[in-house]
């Protein structure tokens, strides 16, 4: 299936759910990570440590799940 450029990772995310339904539950987790994509990606703003923490956790609760999906290793 072929995926759009973006940084938008609900776009991805609801692509993706196409081919892997029991992804849909990550919505919640991956809607504000769209703003850690973009926008403090350049100079201007700047994400607080608590901020940039819980994007972490969300990436990587994000990830444990992507991970362990039929097909894929988890690592």
């Amino acid at each position: 299936m072929p995926f759009p450029r973006t940084h938008d990772l609900e776009e991805l995310l609801k692509l993706a759910v196409g081919l892997e339904p029991a992804w849909a539950n990550m919505q919640t987790a991956v809607a504000p990570l769209t703003d850690y994509a973009v926008d403090y990606r350049y100079p201007g703003l700047s994400a607080t440590e608590a901020e940039a923490r819980d994007a972490v956790q969300k990436c990587e609760a994000c990830r444990g799940v992507f991970r362990h999906s039929p097909g894929l290793a988890p690592q």
